[in-house]
């Protein structure tokens, strides 16, 4: 008999936990997006007809600047110099297919990672401050603006951080093996100022 298997976010047990003191009138607030997709896509950034390609498909320029974000209607992350992560909501099964029914997209590769990284939202006046206490970048909304983003670590995890909608709002992608670890750095990384946790879809 054929078993049926349930996919399972990789923080369901962490989010039963009680929350911290949010009784401050700011708190922290973290939000894991729990339906979050994730393509990783390959290609050379000097070919003309792969760019359309990307842009044909995801509705988006593909950005060729280091360490940089564009988004629109999907958001697309600079990985590397032939390296990309795109971020959606829609299927990623379904935006592989459409890659990959491109002619033009020939000798490019389109690899579904979403079960492998949970994506959080950090917000709030104290976010900065927060993340600062395990991470070495200069947050500096000057230093580190929305549009930019790096490969670097938190807590001694590697995570890709960038910069959202506003200077006191990150978002953070993480292996899912670390999200917990994570998930539980900030939680107490945050205490103090109190903290808000919420599993957004």
């Amino acid at each position: 008999m054929s078993e049926f298997l349930t996919r399972h976010h990789a923080l369901e047990g962490f989010l039963t936990l009680p929350e911290t003191n949010t009784t401050e009138s700011k708190p922290v607030k973290v939000d894991i997006l729990t339906n979050i997709q994730h393509v990783n896509i390959r290609g050379d950034s000097d070919n003309d007809v792969f760019l359309q390609a990307v842009k044909s498909v995801f509705g988006v320029s593909l950005p060729v600047i280091a360490n940089t974000v564009v988004r629109d209607a999907h958001t697309i992350y600079w990985m590397g110099p032939d390296e990309w992560l795109v971020q959606s909501y829609e299927s990623a099964a379904g935006l592989i297919e459409k890659f990959r029914d491109q002619e033009t997209a020939r000798g490019s590769t389109a690899v579904d990672v979403s079960d492998g990284s949970v994506m959080f939202r950090i917000s709030g006046e104290r976010a900065v401050e927060v993340l600062a206490r395990g991470c070495t970048l200069d947050l500096h909304p000057q230093k580190f603006s929305n549009g930019q983003c790096a490969q670097t670590a938190i807590a001694r995890t590697s995570v890709l951080l960038t910069s959202s909608a506003g200077d006191s709002a990150f978002e953070i992608v993480v292996r899912r093996t670390f999200a917990e670890y994570l998930a539980l750095w900030l939680r107490h990384a945050a205490a103090e100022f109190g903290v808000k946790f919420s599993a957004i879809e």
